[in-house]
């Protein structure tokens, strides 16, 4: 748009008065502003973008707006050929357009400036107040008349209106914007920070103006201290932590907190104290102070001095501010006031983060106290983070001391499995009881380097101990004999047999220099204990667990060992045994053949005999006699091979259990006398006597009667064959309990001690003690044996007491065991 396009010079003028408003109230103010930009900004925008974006679009709008009036009512003048009448019309009505489009542009800056967040104003060169809108007359409490006409200086403080003053005139001598920050107080006596620009107006009639706008930034100004202590904050945080992660000393890591705090805080001294629980008290461990404050490094406060709150007391996260010191402590420290912070660790409390002030009294601002709670946090971790550290090196610490214990102990198990193996060859390969005993001490005494060492072996019934072998530094064998119930030995032979093995120690007596620590150990076996082995320490010594597990397993093998020797020898024995059995069983079938062919021999003979005698018929008659004493002989040896075969039977069928009783209740009274009358022709014959006692009131007794007139039968024929002439045979009853017992003796003849266990054997006879040479099958004391176990019952041989007799007890139950296949008589079962 060009000037030579308006219809008069007025509307040019009037343009040209328009453009210069723009140009000095925009864009001058917009190109200072940009050369002296404030360097303060918050959310990204600046105040300068603000203050300049402002006037540029108010007056482009303006402009805009007054252009397309005047295009409305100013034709161009080549185009247009009007009356000078027209014209004076059309001029009217565009002044009055103009003047109406001034007022309402003026109401609408006015409307701008009251309305938006600006404090805004012109000022002469003297400082008075030409204009000034409605936010500057609340700024200051007044209406906006009181405002314009009044000088700066009474609005502001005399130290601020000087500075107005000299702004102003700064302004109009170098004609270009002025940017401050200036410290004033609202309405309310609140003192606020504003940002504000002067700049220079149009000079009329001979006057300089001055502009002014201003905002109140305290809030923005607080935002950035905030952010600055923010940042210090997280500065002095990040340096701490990095010093935590980069180190694990832990005093290092205190001493640096402190000397940071001290100069975040500028204070006079922070320390750090440590909280003793064993003696109650608390020491300075680290501190950092400035040079004219004395040190308080090493000081040592009691609970009851310090008067802190305890740890039962102080809930966490909870700090003690202290502005009343207590004199009688602090008071030589010139403190004046002071700010404690507890540190905790697993709910108690650690120790202190203290900060002093010497010089004066200060008040501790928040944000210097949520800073030190954060940095104790920090601390909190740090301590914790050293504490397992440190508890990490005692457990890497121990783990080295446990590896290395290990290693011996593993050592030690290949040297223990070693002198196992060879103790358990050794062992193993001798059947001999006192080599593997020998061999076993010895070995062991070689490998655990002890005092001494010795093996015990107990008898059957376990009431006696003989040491079998004892090594000492030189190995010698003693054959000692201990008495396992005496006083001093029962109570360690009481766990010895119930299969503990324990560690000991005897008390020392007055004649005795020396003593031992002593492990015991019971060899044992599945049949019970046999011994145990005791090995002898100094004194004040112990057992590891490997020792003892070493010395169980060899007594273990020890046990197997002896249990294999003893089987050995039971072996042995019973080897003799069978071939003892093997020797009877010959002598039994030589005997059986004998005394079977014997009878049939003189059978077949005495047949020869009469068949030569029948051969001569003639010679009968005379011969009547001696063939009658043949045919007795006969006779006699057909009953001597029944007899035999059947007590070889009757012996058979007992051994198997298949022979029935037969049960009666009977009275010996009577059965006794009744069968002693079958041998009284004998009796006298060989001149002996028998006397039989059985008492009248002789209970009866329910038995077999054809086995028990068997066993009297038996036994009173034995007696009559080795009684000698003169002799007595003497048969007694008596009864004990719920049993008879019956004695059959006879004078005058002894058995031998050593053929006492044979004479029950089968086909046994007793050399040369047969006076009537009466001869016999040798079953009979067999036979009677078997019969009375049959029936229940005993017998043995009883005590001579030094006379020369022979004497055979029997003892019966009342009522006979009732076998299978046995029978009641019918008496009984009625």
């Amino acid at each position: 748009m060009k000037i030579k396009d308006f219809a008069t010079p007025l509307q040019a003028i009037a343009i040209i008065i328009m453009m210069e408003i723009f140009t000095l109230l925009g864009g001058q103010l917009d190109a200072t502003i940009n050369q002296n930009k404030c360097n303060f900004s918050y959310f990204g925008i600046g105040y300068n973008t603000i203050f300049s974006s402002g006037f540029i679009v108010f007056f482009l709008v303006t402009t805009w707006w007054w252009l397309q009036e005047y295009r409305k009512f100013t034709p161009n003048l080549s185009q247009n050929k009007f009356s000078n009448k027209s014209q004076i019309k059309i001029r009217k009505a565009f002044r009055r357009k103009v003047r109406q489009a001034l007022q309402e542009s003026e109401s609408r800056f006015q409307a701008f400036m009251d309305n938006g967040p600006l404090l805004a104003w012109i000022t002469n060169e003297n400082g008075q107040v030409v204009y000034s809108n409605k936010n500057l007359a609340q700024w200051f409490g007044k209406e906006l008349e009181q405002i314009i006409g009044r000088n700066i200086a009474e609005l502001h403080p005399k130290a601020l209106a000087k500075a107005h003053l000299e702004n102003i005139r700064e302004v109009i001598s170098t004609k270009k914007v002025l940017q401050t920050n200036e410290l004033t107080y609202r309405s309310d006596g609140s003192c606020a920070e504003l940002l504000v620009y002067k700049f220079p107006l149009i000079k009329t009639r001979d006057r300089s103006l001055v502009g002014g706008i201003a905002v109140d930034i305290t809030e923005e100004k607080q935002a950035v201290n905030v952010v600055k202590l923010q940042y210090e904050q997280e500065r002095l945080l990040d340096i701490i932590v990095q010093h935590i992660r980069q180190s694990l000393n832990l005093k290092e890591i205190l001493g640096t907190t402190v000397t940071e705090i001290q100069k975040f805080l500028n204070c006079d001294r922070v320390m750090i104290s440590r909280i003793s629980l064993q003696n109650s008290s608390a020491e300075v461990i680290v501190e950092s102070r400035s040079p004219n404050c004395q040190s308080l490094l090493g000081w040592k406060i009691k609970n009851n001095q310090y008067q802190q709150p305890t740890d039962y007391q102080v809930p966490e996260n909870r700090l003690n501010q202290v502005n009343d010191i207590n004199q009688n402590l602090l008071h030589p420290f010139d403190v004046q006031a002071q700010l404690t912070i507890p540190i905790w660790q697993n709910k108690h409390i650690w120790g202190w983060l203290i900060a002093h002030s010497c010089q004066a009294k200060r008040q501790w601002k928040p944000q210097e106290i949520s800073l030190l709670q954060r940095l104790k946090n920090q601390l909190e971790v740090a301590i914790h983070q050293s504490e397992l550290h440190y508890e990490l090196q005692q457990l890497n610490a121990n783990l080295e001391r446990q590896v290395q214990a290990r290693t011996l102990e593993f050592q030690q198990a290949l040297t223990f499995e070693a002198t196992l193996k060879r103790i358990t060859d050794k062992v193993r390969d001798s059947f001999d009881e006192s080599q593997i005993l020998q061999q076993a001490v010895e070995e062991l005494a070689k490998a655990l380097e002890v005092n001494c060492c010795e093996t015990n072996l107990y008898n059957l019934d376990q009431t006696t101990a003989t040491i079998r072998y004892q090594s000492i530094s030189n190995s010698s064998c003693l054959h000692q004999i201990k008495n396992i119930n005496s006083r001093e030995e029962s109570t360690i032979y009481q766990q010895l047999l119930s299969g503990q093995h324990f560690a000991f120690c005897y008390l020392k007596t007055s004649g005795e220099t020396k003593s031992y620590a002593i492990l015991a150990c019971p060899i044992v076996d599945d049949r019970g204990v046999l011994g145990d082995i005791r090995l002898f320490k100094p004194e004040l010594s112990s057992f590891s667990g490997l020792e003892l597990r070493l010395v169980q397993q060899v007594a273990n093998q020890c046990a197997i060992a002896l249990r294999q020797s003893h089987l050995y020898q039971a072996a042995q024995k019973q080897v003799a045994e069978l071939e003892k059995l093997n020797q009877l069983k010959d002598d039994f079938l030589s005997t059986i053949s004998h005394e079977l062919r014997t009878p049939v021999s003189n059978i077949k003979m005495i047949a020869q005999i009469l068949k030569i005698a029948l051969a001569k018929p003639e010679n009968l008659c005379d011969r009547s006699q001696e063939i009658n004493r043949y045919l007795q002989i006969i006779k006699e040896e057909s009953q001597r091979e029944m007899n035999l075969i059947d007590d070889l039977l009757i012996l058979t069928q007992i051994s198997a259990d298949t022979e029935p009783l037969f049960l009666n209740t009977i009275q010996l009274q009577a059965l006794i006398p009744h069968i002693a009358e079958i041998f009284n022709e004998t009796i006298s014959q060989q001149q002996q006597k028998l006397y039989i006692n059985i008492p009248e009131n002789l209970p009866a007794v329910t038995t077999d009667t054809n086995f028990l007139e068997r066993i009297f039968i038996e036994l009173l024929n034995n007696a009559c064959k080795y009684t000698p002439p003169g002799e007595t045979i003497t048969v007694t009853a008596k009864a004990l309990k719920d049993k008879l017992q019956i004695s059959i003796s006879n004078t005058g003849v002894e058995i031998p001690l050593i053929e006492k266990e044979r004479i029950f054997d089968k086909f046994y006879r007793i050399p040369s003690k047969d006076p009537w040479k009466q001869g016999g099958t040798g079953l009979g004391l067999a036979l009677v044996k078997k019969l009375i176990e049959h029936l229940g019952g005993t017998i043995e041989l009883g005590n001579n007491n030094g006379e020369l007799q022979t004497t055979f007890l029997l003892s019966f139950p009342l009522v006979a065991r009732l076998p299978k296949n046995s029978y009641l008589s019918e008496a009984i079962a009625s």
